[in-house]
């Protein structure tokens, strides 16, 4: 129980598989066989997600210039939650 919210209950579950990578002091990670588990109705329904994801960590001082130079892909936000969601929403 949440005093500003009430009752909180998932809505999603997002599995998916990471692969750990270094490159050029870049922290990268590959999410694939993303799956999103939709949990607000009676029937559990799972769906796939078929693009992957890049993601990249690194040090606050590390500019995006020096990060663009290193990965050539233009860069995106990416959110698992919310791509779950919509995908889900959009095929109930």
């Amino acid at each position: 129980m949440d005093n500003q919210y009430g009752l909180l209950k998932p809505s999603l579950i997002v599995s998916y598989k990471r692969e750990y990578y270094s490159i050029s002091g870049l922290r990268v990670t590959f999410h694939n066989n993303i799956e999103y588990t939709d949990l607000r109705s009676m029937v559990k329904q799972k769906y796939r997600d078929y693009d992957c994801v890049m993601e990249i960590k690194t040090s606050i001082d590390i500019s995006d210039d020096s990060i663009e130079k290193i990965v050539k892909y233009p860069t995106t936000r990416f959110s698992k939650y919310s791509r779950g969601i919509l995908i889900a929403d959009r095929l109930m």
